[in-house]
């Protein structure tokens, strides 16, 4: 995550949980804030798989405070000087992966999509003090997936994925707006919006495009389905990417498949669009990048050399990206 001249991510192991911040334009480590002390916090770690981790979850901030959350159920958040604001254990998620879902800021509201197999819940916090805002249960099986804010008539919804559905809150209150079934398997990936019609996707169930206004499904489609990676869209088009290395585009009214790629890959890692471009770093580190248009044309692509399974960050021209073992800052030489 970026935030003027810093770069904020997450890292833990069986020893520490940390959130660093770093200099964009240098790559210096300006400080860390680590999660220790937190009551409740588990002596020894949940067990996780190895592409999953202690620290899945993309952190997220305000511009005045910036949060992580941990597979052991550790919260932490800080100033954006590095001073730790206040701290929290949420519980040990019981997560055969490991827990995943990224924090989402809603003005000065952090929203944690607590999915669990024993009691999965939406939950919204004061980021300033910690101060729990309102608690929803859920009744969806365990996911992976990660929340977002889409604007539908200029007003905010706060959608989840589930295990079997996709649903719509008010952010400010947690009060249920629609619901949606049919999703099914091991949802991982996150839902996106564009055109007032919210897209979410499950590998083994379909893409569906529903109308945010009224909960209504316009259609749905199991051509090409993503496993971990977020479909992205435009008013225009659906792109999505798959496990097992297709890259598709689906017309965003009606379905319809415009146009698919069978690349010689995987993606985990999700598509971003930015200044009429797609660009998706493939599981290799493979960096693809597409024309953002209905043609979904090949514009360029580059090798970074290492395994690279997290989205990309943009920001005044440079691509900021986290590989199996370092974090790059790639800008054009112009």
């Amino acid at each position: 995550v970026i935030n003027g001249n810093k770069v904020f991510i997450s890292g833990a192991d069986e020893e520490a949980r940390e959130l660093y911040c770093y200099n964009l334009k240098t790559g210096e480590l300006l400080w860390t804030v680590s999660a220790n002390n937190i009551p409740g916090s588990p002596t020894q770690m949940p067990k996780t798989t190895q592409d999953t981790g202690l620290a899945a979850s993309t952190v997220t901030t305000n511009g005045k405070q910036v949060c992580a959350i941990f597979a052991s159920g550790d919260l932490i958040c800080s100033d954006m000087d590095g001073k730790r604001l206040w701290a929290k254990n949420l519980g040990i998620p019981t997560n055969h992966y490991g827990y995943a879902s990224s924090l989402l800021t809603f003005g000065n509201s952090l929203i944690v999509q607590y999915d669990n197999s024993n009691s999965p819940k939406i939950i919204a916090l004061d980021m300033a003090t910690g101060k729990e805002l309102w608690n929803k249960s859920r009744t969806d099986k365990i996911t992976w997936s990660s929340p977002i804010i889409a604007y539908v008539n200029k007003k905010p919804q706060l959608v989840l994925m589930g295990n079997p559905s996709i649903t719509a809150y008010n952010p400010n209150n947690g009060e249920q707006y629609w619901r949606v079934e049919g999703l099914s398997g091991e949802v991982a990936s996150s839902p996106c919006s564009a055109a007032d019609i919210v897209f979410g996707a499950s590998e083994y169930a379909a893409l569906i495009a529903v109308d945010a206004n009224t909960g209504e499904v316009l259609w749905e489609t199991n051509d090409f389905l993503p496993e971990v990676s977020s479909p992205v869209a435009t008013k225009d088009n659906v792109y999505l990417a798959t496990s097992y290395g297709v890259l598709a585009c689906y017309d965003t009214k009606s379905g319809e498949l415009r146009k698919s790629y069978e690349l010689d890959t995987e993606f985990y890692s999700s598509p971003v669009i930015t200044e009429g471009k797609l660009y998706i770093f493939s599981n290799s580190g493979k960096v693809y990048i597409y024309a953002a248009n209905s043609d979904f044309g090949l514009v360029n692509s580059f090798e970074t050399g290492e395994k690279t399974f997290a989205t990309p960050a943009f920001t005044d021209g440079r691509i900021v990206v986290r590989t199996e073992n370092s974090i790059y800052c790639v800008a054009s030489k112009s």
